[in-house]
């Protein structure tokens, strides 16, 4: 592989002229500029970017850690993200963990290594005490609340949304209801908060009512048919709107009607089924997201959510 010195032989001028060139300097004549072009173009010689990155302290890279690739919620809060980081030259590097704590602490690992300028936590599957010791070694931005004032997070708040859903499902006469969760409330901060409100309106909610570790439509199926156990049930909350459809088909399947079931982030299927749905306006949250890693806040700022009936 050709090096800079070996460019600067052959061009019959310094490394550093060399170096001016290849980083599109101005002040270095035409006559040794085309001299240095010639001999880049003839070696076919590359600068090796990843270098000039490390020594300019800065990569332009950016790694958005998901918890999974194919769930709509996440890969529209990306798409908000990759849309503005697009606008400022940065490339988006997306980081899937399957909520597996040891995969997520790989790519903490690769930021302690340059490999990004900073690291956006749409869900993480690590205790705090175990990532704050790599905070120091780029902006990190956590997409839930976090309990450290210094610690950059936006998210969202979906407190008032739920408030509202729990007033609708009591309009309606419910009495048990059941829920579904991607984690269980000791691991996430949502589910935690989703626990809380709904004891305010569902006091007597059963620990076996709540369905975990839900991502995708077939979960939502394995959910549906692990309700109809459960006769009582007559309202279910998904945490996502494939899971919300998945339920209803099981039960449809099955020639039963279903519950009244409500799902999250009012995606295009609860709009073609008309299902009620709890709206978090992902692609702008995902806008959003970026414009804090840009402007460098490590404030903590809340977006609200939204119930919308149907």
């Amino acid at each position: 592989m050709t090096t800079i010195k070996e460019i600067a032989e052959l061009s019959g001028c310094s490394v550093s002229t060399v170096s001016r060139v290849l980083n599109h300097h101005p002040y270095v004549s035409l006559d040794k500029r085309q001299k240095i072009q010639a001999v880049i173009q003839k070696t076919g010689y590359h600068p090796n970017r990843i270098a000039q990155d490390l020594n300019k302290k800065k990569t332009n890279s950016l790694g958005v850690i998901v918890p999974y690739l194919d769930e709509p919620y996440f890969e529209k809060v990306t798409a908000g993200i990759c849309q503005d980081a697009i606008k400022h030259n940065y490339k988006i590097s997306i980081l899937p963990t399957y909520y597996n704590s040891k995969t997520e602490m790989n790519y903490f690992e690769e930021l302690a290594s340059k490999l990004y300028d900073g690291l956006i936590v749409t869900s993480k599957a690590n205790k705090m005490s175990d990532i704050l010791p790599y905070i120091r070694y780029g902006s990190v931005i956590f997409c839930e609340k976090i309990d450290f004032n210094n610690i950059s997070c936006i998210y969202i708040d979906r407190s008032q949304a739920f408030k509202e859903l729990f007033k609708y499902f009591t309009q309606k006469g419910l009495k048990h209801i059941g829920l579904t969760s991607a984690q269980n409330k000791h691991k996430s901060s949502t589910t935690k908060l989703l626990f809380q409100i709904t004891k305010q309106y569902f006091p007597t909610l059963k620990l076996n009512h709540v369905f975990e570790n839900c991502a995708t439509y077939q979960d939502g199926i394995n959910a549906g048919k692990y309700f109809m156990n459960f006769p009582q049930i007559n309202g279910i909350f998904a945490n996502g709107d494939e899971i919300a459809a998945g339920i209803i088909h099981a039960y449809q399947k099955e020639g039963l009607q279903p519950p009244l079931v409500v799902g999250q982030d009012n995606t295009l299927i609860s709009k073609i089924m008309s299902f009620p749905s709890i709206d978090t306006y992902p692609e702008k949250y995902g806008e959003e997201i970026f414009q804090h890693f840009i402007e460098k806040k490590s404030e903590h700022i809340s977006i609200n959510a939204k119930f919308v009936n149907r």
